[in-house]
């Protein structure tokens, strides 16, 4: 199932069992998971896994009685989507990481055609303004100005 499948099967064990209050963040990960751009999205969804009222903590009841047939889906579809969420993530760092080697290949390129044919003192191309490690990625990206 994907993330979005999870969420919406989350949602409907929810309102099943009258859990009606955490409908609402159900509600609005399957409205943001329809959007393109996703990546905070399911770092987001992973931060409902930590920490006290958290998603490992929930326990469906009714009248104070825990449900167990409930509560099994329940482990069974929080833990299908915490694993939906890292092959996600891990396909966008492969994605970001080929799109890195491909940007780093044409600036390696045109840097080297331009060190070639002119020289670097004399009339500045690249300009450094920015640059920053990143930790989820384990490199460093640069940005120039030209």
């Amino acid at each position: 199932m994907t993330v979005r499948e999870y969420c919406i099967e989350i949602k409907q064990l929810l309102l099943k069992v009258g859990e009606v209050k955490y409908v609402d963040i159900f509600d609005f990960l399957i409205d943001e998971l329809q959007h393109e751009f996703k990546d905070d999205l399911y770092h987001k969804i992973l931060e409902l896994y930590g920490g006290m009222l958290s998603l490992n903590d929930f326990v469906l009841h009714k009248d104070g009685v825990p449900l167990q047939a409930e509560n099994d889906e329940f482990q069974r579809l929080i833990n299908g989507l915490h694993e939906a969420v890292l092959i996600e993530i891990q396909k966008l760092r492969s994605l970001n990481d080929l799109e890195t080697r491909r940007l780093i290949s044409i600036l390696g390129t045109a840097i080297e055609k331009y060190t070639k044919h002119y020289c670097p003192c004399s009339n500045p191309r690249f300009i450094q303004i920015v640059s920053i490690d990143c930790l989820d990625y384990k490199k460093s990206f640069q940005s120039f100005e030209t």
